[in-house]
C-alpha cells in the first residue's frame, strides 16, 4: 500500500481493521471447507475423472496455441485467473458451466492445471443437490464481509493519499466492469491453504477406500 505520513495517524484504526479482516478471511476459508465437505458427501467427481471416462471430451489450455479449423467441435472457455492465458476450454457446455462455478468458488491465484483438473464437479444424478449446496453457500454472501472491510480500508486511507470519494467509486466500478480487471482474483489470507487441502482430498486414493 502506498505510504503517507498522514496514514500513521490512523495506526490504531488500521490495526483493528487488520484483525477484523483476518477474521473475515478465516471465516470465508472455513465456509469453503464446509462446502467442500458437503459436496463430497453428496458425491462429486473431478474434471480429470470426466475426461478419463468420456472418450469424446477434450480440453484445450490457454497457453497453448490452437488453429481453429472450419467445422471443428465447439469449445467453451472457462477463465480461472487474471492472466489472459489462464483459461481452459472444454467441448462440453454443461461441464464448462459447472467448471465456471467451481472455479469461482475454489480457485485462487497461482493455481495449476492439476488444480483445475481436481475441481469438484457433480456426479451424474447429484446435480440438483450439488446446485443446492452451491446456492446456499453463495446466498450466505461469504465475500460480503471481506469486501465491506476492504471498503473501510479505502475510506480510511484515501483522504491521506489525496484520493476523492468520486475517484474511489470510479476505481471500484472499473475493477468490477473492466474486461481485464474483472478477471483479477484477490489473494486472501487462509484461502490457498484451504484450497490445497480440498484439492489434495479430491485426488487422494482414500476417497475410494
Amino acid at each position: 500500500m502506498p505510504w503517507h505520513n498522514s496514514i500513521a495517524e490512523k495506526t490504531e484504526e488500521l490495526i483493528s481493521l487488520r484483525l477484523r479482516f483476518l477474521e473475515a478471511c478465516r471465516n470465508l476459508a472455513n465456509g469453503k471447507q464446509v462446502l467442500a465437505e458437503e459436496l463430497d458427501r453428496i458425491g462429486v467427481t473431478t474434471l480429470r475423472e470426466r475426461v478419463e471416462q468420456c472418450e469424446t471430451m477434450q480440453l484445450r489450455w490457454g497457453e497453448i496455441g490452437y488453429i481453429e479449423e472450419e467445422g471443428e467441435t465447439t469449445f467453451h472457455r472457462v477463465q480461472y485467473g487474471g492472466n489472459l492465458f489462464e483459461y481452459v476450454e472444454v467441448n462440453d457446455g454443461g461441464t464448462a458451466e459447472q467448471l465456471k462455478v467451481a472455479a469461482r468458488i475454489f480457485i485462487e491465484n497461482g493455481c495449476t492445471r492439476d488444480d483445475i483438473r481436481a475441481l469438484p464437479l457433480p456426479r451424474p444424478g447429484s446435480e440438483a443437490d450439488y446446485s443446492e449446496a452451491i446456492r446456499k453457500f453463495e446466498e450466505s454472501k461469504p465475500m460480503a464481509r471481506v469486501e465491506s472491510l476492504l471498503g473501510e480500508l479505502d475510506d480510511l486511507v484515501a483522504p491521506a493519499l489525496g484520493i476523492s470519494p468520486e475517484e474511489i467509486d470510479f476505481m471500484r466500478r472499473d475493477l468490477a466492469n473492466d474486461g481485464l480487471f474483472s478477471k483479477l482474483i484477490l489473494r486472501l489470507p487462509y484461502q490457498e491453504k484451504t484450497l490445497r487441502g480440498i484439492l489434495d482430498n479430491l485426488t487422494s486414493p482414500k476417497r475410494y477406500s
